[in-house]
């Protein structure tokens, strides 16, 4: 289940961006409701966004368009968020990765330690997503690492 208030939407307008400022998020999940959802929710922050269904798809994505910042869902058939992460990080240890997934926090240690800086449980809460998503797009933005 998606959650999401209409405070969440409509208090985002003030804070949009200006496009060609917007950090770039890769957005991979199997899910096209999550596609969706996160468009209307993170397009109304601001942001710009990329969508993969796949890690394997998304890697090409990451490769081609050079993101600000990744967010993927763990589990997912076809090259999934752990190889994903394990694929980045190889290729870009410094841009952020923001795992999200369903499963119980016990299954899910290895996401961190394998690189991801956070972690976001399903069903997702936007207020949360968004504070994670700024906090690291400002610590990228203050460090000079921002590419878009």
């Amino acid at each position: 289940m998606l959650t999401r208030s209409n405070q969440d939407i409509e208090g985002a307008t003030s804070q949009a961006q200006s496009n060609s400022a917007a950090p770039m998020l890769l957005v991979v999940d199997d899910d096209p409701a999550i596609h969706d959802y996160l468009d209307l929710v993170l397009s109304a922050h601001g942001y710009r966004l990329i969508h993969a269904s796949n890690g394997a798809e998304a890697l090409g994505c990451y490769q081609s368009r050079q993101p600000d910042l990744i967010l993927t869902d763990v589990v997912m058939p076809e090259h999934g968020g752990v190889a994903l992460i394990y694929a980045v990080r190889a290729i870009d240890p410094l841009i952020p990765i923001v795992a999200m997934s369903a499963l119980p926090s016990s299954n899910l240690a290895m996401v961190e330690k394998i690189g991801a800086n956070a972690l976001i449980h399903k069903p997702l809460e936007i207020s949360p997503l968004i504070t994670v998503i700024a906090g690291l797009c400002q610590l990228c933005k203050s460090t000079g690492m921002q590419k878009g």
